[in-house]
């Protein structure tokens, strides 16, 4: 479900940028990158700074990614105006870049909807799918598939530091331990509630048995008195 979605926003995407010049597609497309990447590493420090009364941890997380993505994108689109201020041009280029210019938008159109949906699924409303471990994870790939492409064009790497940062804001999950197994982050509490009535279940039939046990000594005393 979660590929499909993120396919469909590739798909309009390619289909913008049949409509666009070369040079717009591939300026919109390593804005978007940037501006993704930038974001990412900023959301954990943004984050702390939203100490606001009633408001959760997801919507934290999708309030300072998106909200730092729309302000470096807005300010590298200013910047490219001021370097080329007329993309929309059309250079004598061949034919072949028209293909280019379809994959430009359909990889702008993947990290659009890859950024939409991780907001989406930071929300509480998708408590109730059951779909959203698969939801999570394509948001989480497309958005992390940008940070990975960038770290290797520049000779880079994540560090434990940024691993456990990035952990913090639910773009990495967390490496499973003996202690947590393989259960997810949001299902861990709902499933250590059955667990926590076994006692009381035990203790309820063991009280039963022992009350069965003294009922058949009052016929022995009732003859006694006889």
């Amino acid at each position: 479900m979660g590929t499909l979605l993120v396919l469909i926003g590739g798909l309009i995407g390619a289909g913008s940028g049949f409509k666009k010049s070369f040079v717009s597609c591939w300026i919109l497309l390593i804005n978007f990158s940037f501006s993704i990447y930038i974001s990412v590493f900023l959301a954990p420090l943004a984050v702390t700074l939203l100490e606001i009364p009633g408001l959760t941890a997801g919507y934290k997380n999708a309030i300072a990614v998106a909200g730092i993505f729309l302000i470096v994108n807005f300010i590298l689109q200013k910047i490219t105006e001021q370097i080329i201020p007329n993309p929309d041009i059309n250079f004598n280029l061949p034919p072949i870049a028209q293909i280019f210019s379809i994959a430009a938008g359909f990889l702008s159109g993947l990290m659009i909807a890859g950024i939409l949906l991780y907001c989406f699924m930071q929300t509480p409303f998708v408590s109730g799918l059951s779909q959203k471990k698969e939801l999570r994870a394509t948001a989480r790939n497309t958005m992390m598939g940008v940070v990975y492409t960038l770290n290797v064009f520049s000779f880079q790497s994540l560090s434990p530091e940024a691993e456990k940062e990035l952990q913090a804001i639910r773009l990495i999950p967390k490496k499973k331990t003996a202690s947590s197994g393989a259960q997810d982050e949001d299902d861990s509490q709902e499933r250590s509630k059955p667990a926590e009535n076994k006692p009381a279940e035990g203790s309820v039939k063991k009280d039963s048995t022992a009350s069965s046990d003294q009922q058949p000594a009052k016929p022995a005393e009732n003859k006694k008195t006889e």
